[in-house]
């Protein structure tokens, strides 16, 4: 099998870029698409706070980590699944794995048990991904610019998911990531997490 190179990370965003609290983990993700690289991403903050980024070929997978994991999960499923025409919802917590299962990602898992099921198409398990993804880009641009302490990475090549259904380029990903952030930022919400569901009472303000 061939596999075309991709092009070099290029940030639109400079400004975001040039911070450099987040610029190695930026050189590394683009690494890790041009060296078509497979295993796990991993990324970390003095704090304790980690994210994985999983690739498979230098094409993105599946990323996952941060704060309310299992809650972005959920409703990066739901929100996807609204735009549906499948009148019959997945319920997850009817969802069971069998004590035979392995998986390096027990969320991707699920995933991959529903679109072998015909639960979700693999265009919704992409969509998913993607969802979830520009969220995690978008963490770690907040990260970068709330704290003084850089950002580590590490690859690790052992540490893979063995069935792939889906296969992303993370440049688009990360680009509407910065793209989000900044309007955050317009909005002086750059001191608040997404992820703690604030409520703009005026935003025209």
């Amino acid at each position: 099998m061939i596999v075309s190179t991709p092009p070099p990370l290029t940030l639109d965003l400079p400004q975001i870029a040039a911070n450099f609290k987040l610029e190695p983990v930026l050189e590394t993700i683009a690494q890790c698409s041009d060296r078509q690289f497979t295993g796990t991403l991993k990324i970390s903050s003095p704090e304790g706070v980690s994210w994985r980024l999983y690739y498979h070929l230098g094409r993105l997978v599946w990323a996952t980590g941060g704060t309310h994991t299992i809650r972005r999960w959920r409703r990066a499923i739901h929100q996807t699944l609204a735009t549906s025409a499948d009148v019959n919802p997945i319920d997850l917590n009817r969802i069971r794995l069998r004590s035979s299962d392995r998986y390096e990602s027990w969320k991707y898992h699920i995933i991959n048990v529903l679109v072998k099921r015909d639960k979700l198409t693999r265009e919704q398990a992409c969509q998913i991904v993607s969802t979830t993804s520009q969220e995690i880009f978008f963490d770690l641009l907040q990260y970068a610019h709330a704290t003084t302490h850089p950002l580590q990475s590490v690859c690790c090549p052992e540490q893979t998911i063995s069935e792939c259904i889906t296969f992303l380029k993370p440049e688009p990903l990360l680009g509407q990531a910065q793209r989000e952030w900044l309007a955050w930022d317009r909005m002086n919400l750059k001191n608040y997490s997404p992820n703690s569901a604030p409520l703009v009472r005026h935003p025209d303000q």
